[in-house]
């Protein structure tokens, strides 16, 4: 289950510049925390260029709580995700995560990084998880639904 927990608009430059193809627009980023099975959280943040949807940046937020925001993308923009992109490394978790997670500083956990890209490679969103030491596997699966139509 998914909680956001903020929305900012910018045209700063971060990790998500490279995989989104940004040079001088906005990015929208959208923290969330998503409670897996009442075991630990994962915090994520988000990252979709401005100009490629807009609506986000409007919607109330507390409507974004519970929701599948690769298919609310794709449902909103009739945009098939098809290719999703991951890197995954182990890594201290940064002090403003490891807060937000209820996590002691100096925890070591997982960092992934995923981007979303259309069957013609176009970047969609980018998304950053910070995951805490758990004994549960990670599963990843690259088939992906079809858009709704």
């Amino acid at each position: 289950y998914s909680t956001p927990l903020g929305r900012t608009v910018s045209d700063l430059h971060g990790p998500w510049t490279g995989p989104l193809g940004q040079t001088t627009e906005e990015v929208i980023h959208i923290d969330r925390l998503f409670d897996v099975n009442h075991e630990f959280i994962v915090y994520s943040r988000f990252h979709i260029r401005h100009d490629q949807f807009p609506d986000l940046l409007t919607m109330p937020l507390e409507s974004l709580s519970g929701v599948n925001l690769k298919v609310l993308i794709m449902q909103t923009l009739g945009t098939p995700i098809t290719v999703v992109r991951e890197l995954v490394r182990q890594s201290v978790l940064p002090e403003d995560i490891c807060d937000g997670i209820d996590q002691p500083r100096g925890t070591i956990g997982l960092y992934l990084q995923a981007t979303t890209c259309t069957h013609s490679e176009q970047p969609v969103y980018h998304q950053e998880l910070f995951i805490p030491p758990t004994e549960r596997s990670l599963y990843m699966d690259s088939r992906l639904p079809q858009a709704p139509r």
